[in-house]
C-alpha cells in the first residue's frame, strides 16, 4: 500500500514538472482555441460550427481567424483547418488591425499560415482592397495579395497583379506579373 502512495506521489511531481516547463518553454506564443461545446454542432467527419483561434505572436502582434464551418484535417502530421464563412484580424505593434473576410480559408494550426480564397476583402484603416486570393505567411512575416486586386484608398485607387505587405516594417510593395505591364492607378482629388 505505502509502495503505490509513494508511486502515485512520484507520478504527480513528474507531471508537475513537465507541466510547469512546458509552459515556460511556450511563452514565446500563446495559443487559444474556441470550440462551442454541443453535440449538435459537431458530427462524425470533423465538421465544426463557430471555430475561433487566437494566437500571440512575438513582439506583442495577435492573430485571431473565425469561421462559420470548418473541417479539420491531418496532412504531413499537421493539422489543416479548410474554413467557410471567414473573419481574421491580424493586430501589429501598434494595435492597427489588418481586417480580411473570405469565403473559404485554409489555416495551419502548425505555422498558423492561412490562405484565403474568393471574395477576399481586406481592410487596413482607411483602405480597402479586394482580391481573389490572399496568402499569409508568418514564416517570411508577409501578407502577400494576388488575383484580380482592386485597391480603394482614401485619395487614389490602384489596380494590380501583387500587393505584399511587409509584416516588420509595414511597407506596402504593388508589382504587375508582366514587367511590361504598367500599374492603374486614379487619384482622387
Amino acid at each position: 500500500m505505502i509502495k503505490v502512495i509513494q508511486l502515485t506521489l512520484f507520478a504527480s511531481v513528474i507531471i508537475l514538472f513537465f507541466k510547469f516547463f512546458s509552459d515556460d518553454f511556450s511563452k514565446n506564443k500563446d495559443f487559444k482555441i474556441e470550440i462551442p461545446i454541443n453535440n449538435n454542432d459537431q458530427s462524425e467527419n470533423n465538421h465544426i460550427k463557430d471555430l475561433k483561434y487566437e494566437v500571440n505572436l512575438i513582439d506583442g502582434k495577435k492573430y485571431s481567424i473565425y469561421s462559420d464551418l470548418s473541417n479539420i484535417s491531418k496532412k504531413d502530421e499537421m493539422e489543416i483547418i479548410d474554413m467557410k464563412g471567414v473573419k481574421a484580424v491580424f493586430l501589429n505593434t501598434k494595435n492597427i488591425p489588418i481586417t480580411i473576410i473570405s469565403e473559404k480559408a485554409k489555416f495551419n494550426n502548425f505555422n498558423y499560415h492561412t490562405s484565403f480564397i474568393n471574395n477576399v476583402k481586406i481592410q487596413y484603416l482607411e483602405n480597402i482592397i479586394y482580391s481573389d486570393r490572399l496568402n499569409i505567411d508568418f514564416t517570411n512575416n508577409e501578407i502577400l495579395i494576388t488575383d484580380n486586386i482592386k485597391y480603394i484608398g482614401k485619395n487614389s485607387n490602384l489596380i494590380a497583379d501583387n500587393i505584399r505587405i511587409d509584416l516588420i516594417s509595414n511597407n506596402i510593395y504593388s508589382y504587375m506579373n508582366d514587367n511590361n505591364d504598367n500599374l492603374v492607378m486614379n487619384v482622387i482629388n
